[in-house]
């Protein structure tokens, strides 16, 4: 019996198909920052796409946030201030009202969750992305049944980097060796086996 179960939120505790189409037209129908200012909904197409791609650029490094949102500004021509507003402000809210419209929980995940901990064994939480609490509630998926709530970015990386399964397992005080990561994508959750984590494949 392993120490501690991480589990991947996107595509992982939820099937995740047609989010980003959803955030396009998001996008298209309310690209409207209210606490930072217009804007343009070709503006926030930009910034989506931009945000997927210096994510993408940035897998297996260790970095944070605000590297993140320097490698969009760079790209964008814009500051760091207003990519950090329109990530907090518009991103994550406008993805946690498409959860909370279009989505719910893969409940076999759930289960499989449910059963580690009714086993005595501490369960995670381990995102490539932030607002996990608020994420999960959209889902209606229970916040309080996991022990942590950890996303990479949080942990001073991005998945694949062993800096994020090495500071979670540490979180949880677990040996990697006896721990496991169950996710949807093995080039990312699936780096967990660089420091002798178990891999669990969802889909």
């Amino acid at each position: 019996m392993p120490q501690a179960v991480l589990f991947d939120l996107d595509g992982t505790l939820y099937d995740k198909k047609g989010l980003a189409r959803r955030l396009i037209f998001e996008a298209l129908r309310r690209g409207r920052l209210e606490a930072g200012g217009p804007w343009r909904p070709f503006s926030c197409l930009r910034l989506l796409a931009l945000e997927r791609k210096v994510r993408r650029s940035l897998a297996g490094e260790s970095a944070d946030y605000e590297t993140l949102y320097c490698g969009i500004a760079g790209r964008a021509g814009i500051s760091r201030e207003r990519v950090r507003a329109w990530y907090n402000e518009w991103y994550m809210p406008a993805m946690v009202g498409q959860l909370e419209k279009h989505y719910g929980p893969r409940r076999e995940v759930v289960a499989m969750a449910e059963g580690y901990r009714a086993k005595g064994v501490k369960i995670a939480v381990l995102s490539d992305y932030g607002c996990v609490r608020e994420k999960l509630e959209a889902l209606r998926i229970h916040p309080e049944m996991f022990d942590a709530l950890l996303d990479a970015p949080s942990l001073g990386g991005f998945k694949p980097s062993a800096q994020v399964f090495l500071a979670a397992c540490a979180y949880l005080n677990a040996d990697p060796a006896q721990c496991v990561m169950v996710g949807d994508r093995p080039d990312t959750d699936g780096g967990c086996t660089a420091i002798g984590m178990q891999y669990i494949d969802c889909k």
